[in-house]
């Protein structure tokens, strides 16, 4: 799962969609969370990937499809130490392809032999910065995939691509920010404790937080 979310680049992101025009925060809402020592996170990461890349090496470079994906990640979180708590839970859910194509339109599209999984997601730690580090593993497919655009099929052996990215969580006090997500970036709800973002890589993050009990 290519989440490439630096912590510092989320830190910078979060803080940008923030007015500077003179808005307020919200004092209450601060309070209730600045006493709160550990979080849980409820986490729903849905893929929406209209132009993915689903084969990889050979002459498959060219070929991509419609893709979606999605991820469910339950962690604990530790304010003052800014450090998980517990083991980390999550769900993988499998990839829906659609359109498998060339992106010229002129070319025959790829012939898939096997399933393109997007983001299987392996192990969730620590990282650093305050930033958690995902692994995650990419099943590109098997493919017949023509040679020249048009020419006779070659086949394009499956391959998986296993990477470690940082992903930054939210910090609470994010839901007393006023008019966050002007531009579409972050979304907040702060009666729901629930804050949205969409990064740079086709993945909406949906962030449900709760006082650990």
């Amino acid at each position: 799962m290519r989440f490439r979310t630096p912590a510092l680049a989320g830190v910078a992101a979060l803080c940008a969609a923030v007015p500077s025009h003179g808005a307020e925060f919200d004092q209450a809402v601060m309070m209730k969370w600045a006493t709160v020592v550990q979080i849980d996170y409820a986490i729903v990461g849905v893929y929406d990937g209209p132009q993915t890349r689903i084969v990889t090496g050979g002459g498959g470079v060219a070929d991509e499809a419609q893709v979606t994906d999605r991820v469910e990640i339950d962690v604990r979180w530790d304010q003052t130490t800014a450090q998980l708590v517990g083991k980390p839970a999550f769900k993988n859910f499998t990839s829906d392809l659609k359109y498998p194509r060339n992106a010229e339109a002129k070319c025959a599209p790829p012939v898939l032999k096997s399933p393109y999984e997007h983001a299987t997601l392996e192990k969730i730690e620590n990282g650093l910065g305050g930033a958690l580090r995902m692994t995650s593993v990419r099943r590109y497919a098997e493919a017949q995939v023509a040679t020249f655009c048009t020419g006779a099929r070659v086949t394009v052996p499956a391959k998986d691509v296993r990477e470690p990215a940082d992903f930054v969580l939210p910090g609470a006090m994010i839901l007393a920010m006023p008019a966050v997500g002007q531009g579409g970036i972050v979304s907040v709800d702060a009666k729901t404790a629930t804050i949205v973002r969409k990064d740079d890589q086709g993945w909406t993050w949906t962030f449900k937080l709760s006082p650990a009990k």
